[in-house]
């Protein structure tokens, strides 16, 4: 109960519109499947149900946009329809990458959004986002205009040269990126605009760019992406439906 009356405080008190867009576009040819992975039955629904459904069942998330291919837009059609996911507002095509992906899913809501709203941008192939990583993005937002999901790594980087080591990081200064990344819509969007032509792997590379500092919200180890069908079986330890 507190934790449900702590959300509700936060959105009168901030009154901004919290949109989730989630990139499910990707083929996932590293899967092994004819089919994308986002259609992968885990417990008999599909893999892109259960990331879909984590932002549905949000109180702090008002719509969310699907970034697909729209070569299965009647898969997804049907899939939003069966579930009742009811925050689904529209079907955007992907782009090539993942920076035009997410550039096409801000630019479909420039008619929805005021430049202070709240978009948190997330990977489809990480279905585990709970309650806590979506409220602490968004609560993040007030303090940053970009803010990033992250956990500490475990193990020692070391950087090459030629096949040489050339040097370690510091583990306590390195973290393993996950979603979702979340940002002021204006200052993304902005952002993408500015750097269309480049290429970056993903969106809070480009506020860096413009030197805006970026806030890091812990993640945990259960918003993994699946890549593998190895992945699965983690993911199904966690899904109780």
């Amino acid at each position: 109960m507190r934790l449900r009356l702590k959300k509700k405080w936060y959105k009168a008190k901030q009154n901004n519109m919290n949109v989730a867009i989630i990139l499910l576009g990707g083929n996932g040819t590293r899967f092994g499947e004819n089919t994308p992975k986002q259609f992968f039955l885990i417990k008999n629904k599909p893999l892109c149900y259960y990331t879909i459904k984590s932002f549905n069942d949000s109180p702090l998330i008002d719509k969310i946009v699907l970034v697909i291919d729209n070569d299965y837009i009647s898969q997804y059609k049907e899939i939003v329809s069966n579930y009742n996911l009811d925050k689904v507002i529209s079907y955007i095509q992907g782009g090539k990458t993942r920076q035009e992906s997410s550039f096409a899913g801000l630019k479909a809501l420039e008619n929805v959004l005021s430049s202070n709203d709240n978009v948190l941008i997330h990977d489809g192939a990480r279905p585990l986002v709970d309650d806590d990583i979506i409220e602490n993005n968004i609560n993040k937002l007030a303090e940053f205009d970009g803010v990033i999901t992250a956990i500490p790594s475990e193990d020692t980087i070391a950087f090459e040269d030629n096949n040489v080591v050339s040097g370690y990081s510091n583990r306590k200064q390195t973290f393993r990126v996950q979603t979702p990344q979340s940002f002021k819509y204006g200052v993304i969007l902005k952002s993408h605009k500015q750097f269309v032509n480049e290429s970056f792997t993903d969106d809070a590379q480009l506020l860096m760019q413009n030197n805006i500092k970026i806030g890091i919200v812990i993640g945990n180890k259960k918003l993994l992406k699946v890549t593998t069908k190895e992945d699965i079986k983690f993911i199904e330890e966690y899904i109780n439906e």
